[in-house]
Order: C-alpha cells, then sequence, then structure tokens
C-alpha cells in the first residue's frame, strides 16, 4: 500500500505540472469531465441525456459546451481498481483541446477507498454517484475536492435521532435483529442517541425468523422500559430476506394489546419509497392474519427516502432509450408507479438519479466559480436572467480553472436534479436525502412528515387533530401507561404461580449449591489436573528447557511467494503488496512468537509444554479455581488441558500437541495451497472455538493470534495458550518492546499502561484480534504485510493515534467476498462496543455459508485428495526444478572436460588413457599482455582479462576444437582431433581458428588498453599424442607428447600477430587446400635438430579483416 501511495505522489506531480501548462484558447468555452465506471450502456445514456439538458435544455449557455470523455474501469466483466485507475490518468495525462475540469464516476469498494485522496493532492474536483461507503469520505480537512451525490450510510442515523427529536421523546428501547446490517444500525443509535441526551432503556436482540412467542417474550421485555420502540428488522416492503420479522413483531405486539396507539413502534426503510402504495406491502401477505396485520400497523410509524414520487419515469426512460442502442433499450413494466417495485428496479433507479445529479452539481459548480452572477439573489442556481429574460453571457477570456474553488462550490448549495426536485449539498459534499416520515393508517398510508433539508429537522405535515392514529391521542407519549395492556390474565396467573413455587424451591436450590460448592472446593483442592515435572520425557532431552517451538509443529516455508497467485487454484489469491515481504526473514522471526514451547511424551501421548517464568506465577485460590475450570473445558476448537506443573523452578502448562503446527505456519508454507473452502473452514473453527470460550468460565482468551491458533492431524483448527496463566504473555511482550508480538493486540489495550494491563484481555479484543487474524488469511501474509515499508513500531504508533480514517490492514475485494471484508472491517472497529459478539459473528457466516458445513469424514476426504493432488504438483515441479538444475550443472561440466569424457565420468565409466595416431595442437600467447598488465591495478587486470577470453571463448565454439589448459596469465593449448577423431579435419580446423583468433585480437578494444594494441603469437603442430584423465576430486583431460612440445616451440620461435606452423602441418593444409602459406626456413626444435616451418597468412573464404604484418613479402 506505501508503494502503491508513492506511485501515486509521482503521477500526482506529474499531472498537476501538465495541469498547471493548459490555458483556456479562444472564444469556445469547452469543458470536459472525466467519467469512469464498469462498462454500463445504460448508465452512459444517463450521462448523456444529463449532458443535453445542460447544452440544449432550457436556459443554456450558447458560449459553453459541456462534455465529456468516457473510460471503463472494468476487466471482464469486473470493476479492478487498477485499471479503472490507469483509465482515468489516460484522459488527463493525454493530449486534449479542452479543460478538463473533474471527475465523476467510480463504482467498487477498492477505488472508492484510494480515489478521493489521489483527487485530492491532484487538486482535481471528484464527483461520485456511487460511493456511500467508508463513511470518514466526509472529512473534508483530508478529501477537500471530493463530493457524492449519493447519502453516506452512517448520516442515516443521524436522521432516525432527529424523528426522536421532533416528538420530543427521551426515553427508547431497540428491538434489532441479529443479521450483521441490523446490528450496525443499532450500533450507531446506541453511539449518537445519547449524543442528543435521548435515554436508550434497553437494546434488544431478536434472531431472524423467530417465532411468535419468542416474539412476545422480546416486546414483553421492551414494554416494561418504553413507551417508544425502534425496529431494526426487515420488513416486506422490498422483499427483503427475513422480511416477514417486521409483520410477526406486530402481529405479536397486537395480540398482547400494544397496538391501541400507547406504544409507538418507529421501523426503518433502507430501500428508496417510489410509491406510497409499495409500503402496504409490510403487513399484506394475502393470508388470514392480514386484517389483524393491518389493524396492528397502525401504531407503527415508517422513516424512509423518497425518490421519483410523481415523476414521469416512462418519459425519463423513453429519453435514455434514444441514447442506447435498439437492441440495448429499455422496456418499462406495466402500471402505474412505472414499473419499479422490485429492489433490482430501485436500486437501479438510484443509480441513474445520483449520477444524473452527478452531472448536475459539476456543472452548477463552474457556474458558480466562473460566473456567480448566475446565482440568484436567494442562493438558488440559474441559467437565465429572470428579470430581463435574456441569457447572461460569460465573458470570452475565461481564466485557468480553480479546482480548489470548485469543489469548495459543491458544499452547502441546492440545484435542480433528476426528476425536477431541489437537491441539496450540505458541508461535507454530501447530498441529503429526501427523508419522510409515513404513518401505517388503518385506512390509507400518509406522510405524516418531512425532513427539512436546510433547517435539518422535520417539520409536521399533520395538525394536533390528526386522527388517524388509534386512541386519538396526538402526538404519542413517552410516558408508560399505568395499564400497558401486558397483564393478560395467562400472565398475571403465570406470575403468581411462579412467585408461589419460587418460595418453595428457593430453600432446596440453597441447599442444592451449598452441597455442590463444597463437591467443587474439594475438587479444586485435589489438583487433580496436577502433573509430575518427572513425568513428562522431553523429546530432546539436551535441551529440555529450550527446545524452540519451531523445531516442533513449525513448518515455515522461507521460499519466496511472488509466484504463489499463478501456481494457486483458481480458488485462492495472494495480494501482490503482501507476496515480496514474507521474504524478509528479520520480520518473519519476528512475527514468530518468541515463546519457548517443548514437544514430551505423557502417558504414551505427544503434549506441548510451556514454561512460565517462576517470579510471574502464584498459585492463588483464583489460579487454582481457573485451572480446575481448564480442566473441566472440552470443546473440539480447543486444545485440550491435559495439565500443569506448579512446582519452582519447573512451572509450567501442559496441553495437547498438534502436529501440524500453527495456522501461521500453514499460510506461510507455499507448498500448502488453500482454496477458499480449506479458508472458510478456518475461520469457522476460531469463530466456534472463540464463542464456547467466550460463553464458559474463561470469560476471555487475551492473546489470541494465527500463532495461537493450531491444526490437528485432522485439520482441525483448536485455539490455544488460553488461560491467564497461558495468556500473560502478550503482557510480557508489551513490556520487552517485542512490537512485532503486538500487532494483534487492541488500540485500548495499547493504549493501556503495562504495570495495570489485565492478562487475560476482553472479548471485544479478542473480537479485534480475531479481524487481524482474518488478513492473514485473506491475503496470505503477515498482518499488515501491504504496509512493508513500516516497521512494526510504526503501525503500533499509527494504531494507537486514533488517526482518521483508521489505520488498518488493506484488503482487496477481488480476494474474497465482500460480506467477509464487512465481518473484517467490523470486527477491528476503533470502538469496543461497536464490535459484534462471537455468537452474532457464528451466526453471520452461518448465514454466508448458508449454513453448511462439512463433516470430519467428508472434510477428511476432500484433505486427502486435495493433499494427493498437491503432493503430485510439487514432485512434478520439484523434478522439473531438478531436470533445470542438471542442465545447469551439465553445460558447467562440458566447459572443463570434453563432453565425452563427462559423460563417461558422470556414467561412472572409467576413462583410460588413449593413444591418437594424428591430432593438431596449437598454442596461442597475448606476447605483451604482461606488461600491459603491469601497468594496471588488480581489479582492472581481472576486467582486462575477462574481457580477453571471452572473446577467446566465442571463437573456439565456432569450430571443433577443445582448449585443454592455460598456461602462465596469456597463453592457451586448443586441440583439435580428440577424444573424438574427425579424420584430417583437425588441422583445417586448427588453422581456421588460428586465423579467426588473429582477426578477433586486431579488433579488440578495451578501456584499459588506452591507445595500446595486444599481440598474439601462434604455433601450430601436428602428430601423435596420449590423453587421459588426470586427477580424482578435480579431474582434468590432459596430453602427453612430442606433438605437444613441438608445438609450443612453434609459438615461442614465432613472431608477433603470426601463425607458425609446422612441416607435418603444412603438408596436411597442403592436401585440404585453400590455405595460404609460405615457408619461413628452419627452426631449431631440439639440440642438433631443426624443421621446416611455415607461416599461414589467408584462406580462401575467410573475409574477417587480417593485420597487415601477416602477409609475408614472398608465397611458396
Amino acid at each position: 500500500m506505501m508503494l502503491f501511495q508513492h506511485l501515486l505522489e509521482f503521477v500526482a506531480v506529474l499531472i498537476l505540472f501538465l495541469l498547471t501548462n493548459r490555458e483556456v484558447q479562444g472564444t469556445n468555452k469547452r469543458f470536459t469531465f472525466a467519467l469512469v465506471f464498469p462498462e454500463d450502456t445504460e448508465l452512459e445514456a444517463v450521462t448523456k441525456v444529463a449532458v443535453d439538458n445542460i447544452n440544449y435544455g432550457p436556459g443554456s449557455l450558447p458560449n459553453i459546451t459541456f462534455s465529456y470523455e468516457y473510460r471503463s474501469s472494468s476487466i471482464d466483466g469486473k470493476c479492478d481498481a487498477f485499471y479503472g485507475m490507469t483509465s482515468f490518468f489516460s484522459i488527463f495525462l493525454g493530449p486534449s483541446q479542452t479543460t478538463t475540469v473533474g471527475l465523476i464516476g467510480v463504482k467498487c469498494e477498492d477505488m472508492c477507498k484510494v480515489m478521493p485522496e489521489t483527487m485530492t493532492r491532484l487538486k482535481i474536483p471528484f464527483i461520485s454517484p456511487f460511493c456511500s461507503t467508508p463513511t470518514e469520505l466526509s472529512d473534508k480537512t483530508k478529501y477537500q475536492t471530493f463530493a457524492r451525490t449519493t447519502w453516506p450510510a452512517d448520516k442515516t442515523t443521524a436522521i432516525y435521532t432527529q424523528v426522536v427529536t421532533h416528538f420530543g421523546w427521551t426515553k427508547v428501547a431497540v428491538v434489532a435483529s441479529q443479521e450483521v446490517s441490523w446490528q450496525l444500525l443499532a450500533s450507531h443509535l446506541t453511539i449518537q442517541l445519547p449524543e442528543r441526551e435521548i435515554q436508550l432503556i434497553k437494546r434488544i436482540n431478536v434472531e431472524p425468523g423467530a417465532s411468535r412467542d419468542t416474539m412476545k417474550t422480546k416486546l414483553r421485555e421492551a414494554a416494561t422500559h418504553s413507551q417508544i420502540i425502534i425496529l431494526c428488522v426487515s420488513s416486506l416492503v422490498h422483499h427483503e430476506e427475513n422480511g416477514g420479522d417486521e409483520r410477526q413483531l406486530m402481529l405479536a405486539a397486537h395480540e398482547l394489546g400494544m397496538t391501541d396507539g400507547s406504544f409507538v413502534f418507529l421501523s426503518l426503510e433502507r430501500k428508496p419509497i417510489t410509491d406510497l402504495a409499495i409500503l402496504e406491502r409490510a403487513w399484506r401477505m394475502n393470508d388470514t392474519e392480514d386484517g389483524k396485520a393491518r389493524e396492528a400497523y397502525a401504531s407503527l410509524m415508517r422513516l424512509g427516502w423518497t425518490l421519483a414520487i410523481g415523476c414521469d419515469l416512462k418519459e425519463f426512460q423513453r429519453r435514455v432509450n434514444d441514447k442506447m442502442p435498439v437492441s440495448e433499450h429499455i422496456i418499462p413494466k406495466k402500471g402505474d408507479d412505472n414499473g419499479y417495485k422490485t429492489i433490482e428496479d430501485i436500486e437501479r433507479l438510484v443509480e441513474m438519479s445520483n449520477l444524473y445529479n452527478a452531472v448536475q452539481l459539476l456543472y452548477q459548480s463552474l457556474l458558480r466559480t466562473f460566473a456567480p452572477g448566475l446565482i440568484h439573489n436567494d442562493g438558488r442556481e440559474g441559467r437565465a436572467d429572470e428579470g430581463s429574460g435574456m441569457l447572461p453571457v460569460i465573458p470570452d477570456a475565461l481564466p485557468d480553472p480553480n479546482e480548489i474553488q470548485i469543489s469548495k462550490n459543491m458544499r452547502n448549495m441546492s440545484f435542480i436534479g433528476f426528476c425536477n426536485e431541489t437537491v441539496y449539498m450540505d458541508e461535507d459534499g454530501d447530498s441529503v436525502g429526501d427523508y419522510a416520515l409515513f404513518h401505517h393508517g388503518v385506512k390509507q398510508v400518509r406522510m405524516i412528515a418531512q425532513y427539512n433539508k436546510t433547517a435539518r429537522q422535520f417539520h409536521s405535515l399533520v395538525g394536533q387533530s390528526y386522527q388517524n392514529w388509534p386512541g386519538g391521542v396526538w402526538p404519542p407519549k413517552d410516558e408508560l401507561p399505568t395499564d400497558s395492556g401486558l397483564t393478560i390474565d395467562s400472565s398475571t396467573i403465570v406470575a403468581a404461580t411462579t412467585t408461589s413455587l419460587l418460595v418453595l424451591t428457593l430453600a432446596a436450590f440453597a441447599v442444592f449449591f451449598i452441597i455442590r460448592r463444597k463437591m467443587v472446593k474439594k475438587e479444586v483442592w485435589q489438583m487433580m489436573w496436577k502433573i509430575n515435572y518427572e513425568e513428562l520425557t522431553f523429546i530432546d532431552p539436551g535441551r529440555n528447557r529450550h527446545v524452540n517451538r519451531r523445531k516442533y509443529g513449525s513448518r515455515m516455508s522461507r521460499t519466496s511467494r511472488t509466484s504463489r497467485s499463478s501456481k494457486s487454484s483458481g480458488h485462492t489469491y495472494a495480494d501482490p503488496f503482501c507476496s515480496s515481504f514474507s521474504n524478509d526473514l528479520e520480520m518473519v522471526e519476528l512475527l514468530h512468537d518468541k515463546k519457548k514451547v517443548n514437544a514430551a511424551h505423557h502417558k504414551n501421548s505427544m503434549v506441548a509444554v510451556k514454561h512460565v517464568p517462576p517470579d510471574e506465577f502464584e498459585l492463588t485460590p483464583a489460579r487454582l479455581y481457573e485451572l480446575f475450570q481448564m480442566s473441566k473445558i472440552r470443546h473440539e476448537n480447543l486444545t485440550p488441558f491435559v495439565g500443569a506443573c506448579v512446582d519452582a523452578p519447573n512451572i509450567c502448562t501442559v496441553m495437547e500437541l498438534c502436529t501440524r503446527g500453527s495456522l501461521q505456519d500453514i499460510l506461510h508454507n507455499d507448498d500448502i495451497k488453500l482454496n477458499w473452502n480449506f479458508k472458510s473452514s478456518f475461520i469457522t473453527d476460531i469463530v466456534k472455538g472463540m464463542d464456547f470460550l467466550h460463553r464458559s468460565a474463561l470469560v476471555s482468551h487475551g492473546d489470541l493470534k494465527s500463532s495461537n491458533c493450531v491444526i490437528d492431524s485432522r485439520w482441525m483448527l483448536k485455539i490455544t495458550d488460553y488461560g491467564e496463566m497461558s495468556a500473560g504473555s502478550a503482557v510480557r511482550a508489551r513490556a520487552r518492546g517485542e512490537y512485532a508480538a503486538m500487532l494483534w493486540t487492541a488500540p485500548e489495550h495499547l493504549r493501556e499502561p503495562v504495570e495495570t494491563a489485565s492478562k487475560k484481555g476482553t472479548q471485544k479484543g479478542d473480537v479485534y484480534s480475531f479481524g487481524i487474524i482474518l488478513q492473514e488469511i485473506f491475503v496470505r501474509g503477515a498482518p499488515y504485510c501491504m504496509m512493508s515499508l513500516m516497521t512494526p513500531q510504526d503501525i503500533i504508533e499509527r494504531v494507537k493515534a486514533r488517526t482518521s480514517p483508521l489505520f488498518r490492514p488493506w484488503v482487496r475485494d477481488a480476494m474474497v467476498p465482500r460480506q467477509y471484508i464487512s465481518l473484517m472491517e467490523q470486527s477491528w472497529e476503533e470502538d469496543p462496543e461497536a464490535r459484534p459478539e462471537f455468537s452474532l459473528i457464528d451466526t453471520a457466516i452461518g448465514q454466508l455459508n448458508k449454513g453448511q458445513r462439512s463433516n470430519i469424514v467428508d472434510h477428511m476426504f476432500s484433505m486427502l485428495e486435495s493433499y494427493t493432488n498437491n503432493l503430485e504438483d510439487l514432485v512434478h515441479r520439484r523434478t522439473e526444478e531438478l531436470r533445470a538444475e542438471k542442465h545447469k550443472t551439465d553445460l558447467i561440466l562440458y566447459r572443463m572436460l570434453p563432453r565425452g569424457v563427462a559423460d563417461n565420468l558422470k556414467a561412472g565409466l572409467p576413462v583410460n588413457a588413449e593413444a591418437f595416431e594424428t591430432v593438431t595442437i596449437c598454442h596461442c600467447n597475448v606476447i605483451n599482455l604482461s606488461s600491459i598488465c603491469s601497468e594496471l591495478q588488480a581489479m582492472e587486470v581481472i576486467d582486462l582479462m575477462n574481457d580477453l577470453y571471452n572473446s577467446f571463448d566465442e571463437v573456439f565454439e565456432r569450430y571443433d576444437v577443445s582448449q585443454l589448459d592455460s598456461v602462465a596469465d596469456a597463453s592457451t593449448m586448443v586441440v583439435s582431433g580428440l577424444p573424438v577423431r574427425n579424420g584430417n579435419r583437425h588441422a583445417g580446423q586448427i588453422a581456421t581458428m588460428a586465423l579467426d583468433l588473429v582477426s578477433t585480437v586486431c579488433g579488440f578494444s578495451s578501456r584499459f588498453l588506452g591507445d595500446r594494441a595486444l599481440q598474439v603469437r601462434l604455433g601450430m603442430h601436428t602428430g601423435p599424442v596420449v590423453a587421459g584423465v588426470v586427477g580424482f576430486n578435480m579431474p582434468r583431460y590432459s596430453v602427453f607428447g612430442d606433438t605437444v612440445g613441438v608445438a609450443l616451440t612453434m609459438e615461442t620461435t614465432g613472431e608477433g600477430m603470426k601463425i607458425q606452423a609446422s612441416e607435418d602441418c603444412a603438408n596436411l593444409l597442403l592436401g585440404i587446400g585453400g590455405f595460404r602459406m609460405v615457408q619461413r626456413g628452419d627452426v631449431d626444435i631440439k639440440e642438433g635438430k631443426s624443421i621446416k616451418t611455415y607461416w599461414i597468412y589467408g584462406k580462401d573464404g575467410f573475409n574477417k579483416p587480417l593485420p597487415e604484418e601477416i602477409v609475408p613479402e614472398l608465397e611458396c
């Protein structure tokens, strides 16, 4: 993420440079905006309609043209943030004859998180019709150029509180569904209601799809606390899942007598209301209870935001169709409400209206910037001078666009929008929704109050004489009635009976608990869990106190994960920002828990032993009771507690050993492929285990992290290191300043003084740690791995600082289902109370998985099959790697030894010495290299020699020759005709190679030579030799015989840049033909013995340049 931000900063500087050099030329005022969102013909057509209304509609300005340039942000039908940003930059960096004044669009979550900050840095106005989240985008101190024509989700809760304020209510109760979205809304109410001095008396949760009796129980509880009951449950208005819950609650209230007007039920409709008639769906199910339901709903008010009520949507759709190909025309549905009834229709209508309004907003902001005279005295925008009826003219010489001023003009303003309604933008640049309050009267649904967007309050549309409310008392009060109607006879009888029986049973219960308490106390002090240290047989006795947990259970692979995304299956993803992070060995070491965990045998079982510092342990009654409770806890997702040693100095806890290591190890092991089913199974196991732990006597964990989630032999995940005796390592890590071990710790605990910090933590702190583990599972990387340029200490300081937006890890939407990302973000909320409980998380995951979870047998078979396939892939990959390495080794070996000799050595065959009747040997020597090297530094000599010998090697590779030895610093011996015989070709191959070598030295240049030139001297001789392998550890292929010495004499008695050959060699070359030679004379080779020699100075067809000194004056 940090690298990505640095890249954006560079691009920002480049764009700013280009933008500051653009000018508005001439008198043609043509303004263009960038339009970026996934391919969508209908939405682009909506943009064309909005632009045409500006350019050609009533009141259009003749000397201004407004246009757009569209780019898609999708690849293969999926929104891609990086591709979308590339598309946007192509507009601003590309050639343009117009003034580009802003950006409209952006639809996917990733772009909503990144683009506002990027556009602020570039000082480019940015309007999004789609980004309702994240909520912090309303912060104009950070996102100065951003605005949106969609209403942010967090501001909906504020409207809720406005209704309560409007009626003067001061005490309310909330009944909320356990669905995640409704729980989040209820959490926002819990925070915002007290800020308006409204007392939330009771918050009651109800399971989705609960029975009528359960609903009654919940309502009785709420009725004892408040007369105003806010319902956060799904309704049938837009056919939401679990939509029958609201109807069931109202029918239950009717049966309890709570619908006579004394109680008020306030409900929220999350989808826009396009027609009042659709509100009747809330109670109508065409069953026998419709009549009771309609009467019950007379006590319910519904808050909702209205859209396009009374608007001719068919006419608008016709105009949109005109801008689209005929084959893609949208046919409006039949009906008097223009066909927009289903959720899909309404959501589409919202997108269309928001996009249309975004275009209008950018245009009106331009008018405010360039022509403030177009603004009426009352602050409304207009295109015509209403007093004179003439169109105002903007001066020809316009200044350069002031993007910051354009952005400021998008706030605290209003304009005419999608359906000729007034759209109001607040001080944060957010479009304010058209909210209204509806009453489900017995005869009809009626709008009774409307939200004033400028005054920020509701104003009533009905008077004090409103008679449709049950009981006739309007407005309803929040005082509990003296007789609420809940004292039903059956309830009274039950209460009286219970009271009577209570007196009789209290004594029995008291006796039972006293006896039970004594028995438990006796069991506690018996310490059945106690283990003698001598009973433990450590697997590594020599290091029984210091066996690192990485030796047993940790199988972390340190291989690179850069190629994971290409190797994994189609359901496994890896974040490219995290791929290189796991290669940092220092961070890998830091992220591993520093606790010492030993593997040992205890009563024929493998156990994990964790030692506790003696100075931090005291055997108090509370500690005894905790150890007793741990010995009783049994759950398939908790590591069984075997016992503890409490005799100093060997104090330790003993738990069952899980042989496959920790979740952290599995995630970092590239050899283990994890598809989404595996990841989902791990997540479910963690939630099940933590939910049970939170409901147990231990209450919380306190040190939940991926290294404390271990995997057993059946691939079942289990939570370990629970209990205060084990969890104290989290506080110890803070005391020692081990920041990497604190990455899972909740911010509220990081801010606590170490001296007073609780070792057991809190349940909400465990939920935060779970959120960090989710990030590890999603990206298969360490916590905050996408911030690889930051140290763990930097990360901890940012988390503690309460930055806005919150400093948390970043996970792309494409990697996992969006619902899981929402669950992760809720888990690490800054406010602990806003984090869901594990029981709620368990319910949410069950809904996401549709209640399906394979049994252990299916899980095992699936795991074995996957493991087998994975093993086959691994063997194949390792075989290919071995083959590649063997090829590299062979290449090196063939450069050291002739191929035939090397192949025999590899096969283990002996290489016996062999006599060759005739071969040709050439000795070559760079005669002036020593004097040149004496003037150079040692490193320069190496570089020069390397360049020279590389040139020689290139020559040798062109011929059937073998370089067998190098003598001194500038002499080389080359032979042809062995170990593979080649007839008489060896003399011709050596002679041609010698000419090529002279030509190469003649043209050789190096920065170390200056104006000096190298000179080579070559000698050749043909004759018999004996060759064989010498040595064992470093074998060398060597040749022996007089032929070697004669060839060396031919070189030493020769001259620079000339080739001297013996008579035997010259005769063989004459037989081959084509070589140009001249006789030199006799040369002494031994005492009293000489031979005739010849100069070789050319060859027919050899066209490479040769030095002049190689050519003699007389040819034989």
